[in-house]
């Protein structure tokens, strides 16, 4: 990546930066023989990655066109877009760092930091021309991990989650996006004021909107499970999430243009075939912006209210059933 690729370090910037990495801040007071026992799990970890990834890729990729082959279709997305040899080489890269980091003992938050170049380049090989394809690429990312950690412990599943988490969060969400727009802000505008509120408390926030959404819908079964279910809960709290950062964007832009062109293309594409309804998303949608006039200042709060409004039209019963 060339020099002009890079963003602008200013103080707006930074400031989010350590806002954002301190979701993956772990402990480093544990007692020695605590974290010698983690450092051989992270190894164990390492190598089962390595070991199962070729035929974890292969069956990821398998699923991800069966599903999908007919919706690009549908959507009339250009075939010559998807590259599976480029997809392939992007999804061995981004498990490799995540093994690399598990052997050199690395923490989540350290790889969130230097595998930030790599994750930029990915993401935005697959927006630049139709967002729509990173939605087959998150989605084979995402069947492979599911396939790598079948036959984990309970304990190794619990030691990749974390890193796991640095993967999606860096995909799913225009962190970038974000982070660049925020460089644009003058010092002290409303709207990145608006933004250091809300970032601090976005997983907060996306763990009572699952918890929400399991009270409100107990019974409803999505392509992976309940959603009660351990594999859907963490796919649903960084859907939760990532609708915040999207929220985020657009009052750093002063714009929706990244909730109609990337966000809700994505979900349409997605959701029906992963068993999503659009119910739930609404829900999910009223409760976020129940929570968000509840706990956020009147100020800050008004600065996303347009945005939030752009929300409940795009995906409203008269748009999405």
């Amino acid at each position: 990546m060339s020099t002009s690729e890079l963003p602008v370090l200013d103080e707006h910037y930074a400031s989010l930066v350590a806002l954002w990495a301190k979701k993956y801040v772990q402990s480093v007071a544990s007692p020695s023989s605590e974290r010698t026992h983690e450092a051989l799990l992270q190894q164990q970890v390492a190598t089962k990655i390595i070991k199962s990834l070729p035929f974890a890729m292969a069956r990821g990729l398998a699923h991800t066109e069966q599903m999908l082959t007919q919706e690009l279709h549908h959507q009339g997305i250009h075939p010559n877009l998807i590259d599976g040899w480029q997809i392939n080489e992007d999804c061995r890269t981004l498990f490799t760092i995540v093994s690399d980091a598990l052997q050199q003992g690395k923490s989540a938050d350290s790889l969130s930091a230097t595998g930030s170049r790599i994750f930029k380049k990915i993401r935005r090989r697959y927006t630049q021309e139709d967002g729509r394809i990173l939605g087959f690429v998150t989605l084979q990312i995402h069947m492979t991990s599911q396939f790598l950690t079948d036959h984990f412990t309970p304990q190794e599943r619990a030691c990749f989650a974390p890193y796991q988490k640095v993967v999606d969060d860096h995909l799913y969400m225009p962190i970038y996006e974000m982070l660049d727009a925020a460089a644009q802000q003058p010092t002290g505008s409303m709207p990145l004021r608006a933004v250091e509120a809300l970032l601090p408390q976005v997983t907060t926030f996306a763990q009572h909107l699952v918890s929400h959404a399991q009270d409100c819908y107990p019974k409803h079964r999505v392509y992976s499970g309940l959603l009660l279910d351990e594999g859907v809960m963490r796919s649903s709290l960084r859907d939760a999430e990532m609708f915040q950062i999207y929220l985020c964007l657009c009052a750093l832009q002063h714009s929706a243009q990244s909730i109609c062109q990337e966000l809700f293309p994505l979900c349409v594409m997605l959701y029906p075939r992963l068993n999503v309804s659009w119910e739930l998303v609404r829900s999910m949608l009223e409760e976020l912006d129940r929570v968000l006039e509840s706990e956020l200042d009147p100020e800050h709060y008004s600065v996303f209210v347009p945005h939030l409004d752009m929300f409940h039209e795009v995906f409203s019963q008269t748009v999405v059933i």
